[in-house]
């Protein structure tokens, strides 16, 4: 019967497994988080030098930079960490289900067919997809 049958639906942050995204690191075990820095010049923020280069739009600078205020993200003052409490929950919570099917959506793609910045999620491909396989 198409009555019997269980669905789980599951939420999760993927930004916080991640650590943060390509301009903003994320430490969740501190909760603290950091604008990255250009590699080249460790004075201005990443978003900076990719607005500059035509890849992001003004609003999207402008809207990290009033969200984020310390620089040094990645290499600096604020180290990119994996979520680990997040994932624990997420593998109890998938293996306790007894759904016919269980779906798991977050915002950053496992794997992607693009490459470059949209691409396969390296951090989440490690620590995410042995969970959901």
């Amino acid at each position: 019967k198409s009555s019997d049958l269980k669905v789980l639906i599951v939420s999760i942050d993927t930004w916080r497994i991640n650590g943060g995204d390509t301009f903003v690191s994320f430490d969740p075990s501190s909760g603290k988080s950091a604008l990255v820095a250009d590699e080249r010049d460790r004075s201005i923020p990443l978003v900076t030098v990719a607005r500059r280069l035509g890849k992001v739009e003004k609003t999207t600078e402008d809207l990290i930079l009033d969200n984020y205020k310390t620089l040094g993200g990645s290499e600096g003052s604020i180290r990119r960490k994996v979520d680990y409490a997040q994932l624990r929950w997420l593998n109890q919570t998938l293996h306790a289900s007894d759904a016919d099917y269980k779906i798991v959506m977050g915002h950053f793609p496992v794997f992607s067919a693009s490459k470059g910045e949209h691409g396969d999620t390296p951090r989440l491909v490690e620590h995410l997809h042995p969970i959901l396989k």
